[in-house]
């Protein structure tokens, strides 16, 4: 039994002594791997490093802007303006969701014309920007 155990020992021993042949392959797997972080800070100064690609993927992340807002937010409001009287004032995207104040200068009057156009414009701007979940918002 004492020759079994002592077997066992030095073949735990003799696996762990750290000098595989592929030793350097996985440092450099590592170095490939960690060369492709950024270094984020939050507004509270916090660091992080994380891969390019995931840095707007993740559910803490510092940004909550994705790199097609500019052009969505631009779109959202060629919409508005192309197809309505109105105008889209300070468009806002958090995320996948999308929060569209217009500015109806005065023309509409009650509170039953702002529901039909505001369903109107929402058919409009879910028809051009599908992947995002829309609200419209009167802006006084």
């Amino acid at each position: 039994m004492k020759k079994v155990w002592s077997f066992v020992i030095i073949a735990l021993l003799a696996g762990c002594n750290g000098l595989s042949n592929n030793a350097g392959d996985k440092n450099n797997a590592n170095e490939v791997a960690t060369s492709n972080l950024n270094k984020v800070t939050s507004e509270r100064g916090h660091y992080s490093n994380l891969p390019a690609d995931q840095l707007l993927n993740t559910p803490n992340s510092v940004s909550n802007v994705a790199p097609s807002t500019g052009a969505d937010i631009e779109q959202a409001r060629k919409t508005v303006e192309a197809e309505t009287d109105y105008e889209a004032t300070s468009v806002w995207v958090n995320g996948l969701s999308m929060v569209v104040p217009i500015d109806d200068h005065g023309k509409i009057k009650t509170e039953s014309e702002w529901k039909k156009e505001k369903k109107r414009i929402h058919r409009l701007l879910i028809k051009a920007l599908p992947r995002y979940h829309i609200d419209v918002k009167r802006d006084h």
